[in-house]
């Protein structure tokens, strides 16, 4: 290889780059209650890619039964032990929606949504739990 094409494939792998770090290689997807209760947990779970439009489409006060008729039955509630890890004092229903292993330590997110005492959506959020 020459260096003038070289030098034209580090230019093009540099512009694909910067497009990518501007938001041009956006993941995100809109929320589909099948794709999200039938996901697979891992790395490629697609509800990490729905995050945003789930948060947007989960109102204020919604019921928590509502909320399992979207989303499904939670991988961890306020009665598990992981509560005490994940720091949550509030009742709540967490959704694995990534997991990461890294060299000696995991990473996995959850999606959170938080309930008041009359089983009513206060918030939903994003959480990380490191090991």
């Amino acid at each position: 290889m020459n260096i003038s094409a070289f030098k034209t494939m580090l230019l093009l792998a540099s512009f694909t780059v910067s497009i990518c770090a501007v938001g041009g290689c956006d993941t995100r997807i809109p929320f589909d209650s099948k794709t999200w209760t039938s996901a697979s947990k891992g790395e490629d779970c697609p509800r990490s890619k729905m995050t945003d439009s789930t948060i947007a489409k989960l109102a204020k006060g919604t019921v928590q039964s509502d909320v399992h008729s979207l989303l499904g039955a939670s991988d961890t509630d306020s009665n598990s032990r992981k509560a005490g890890w994940l720091g949550i004092t509030a009742k709540f229903d967490a959704y694995e929606i990534r997991f990461y292993r890294g060299m000696i330590d995991y990473q996995t997110d959850y999606f959170v949504v938080e309930y008041d005492s009359e089983n009513k959506l206060i918030r939903s959020y994003v959480i990380t739990e490191q090991g």
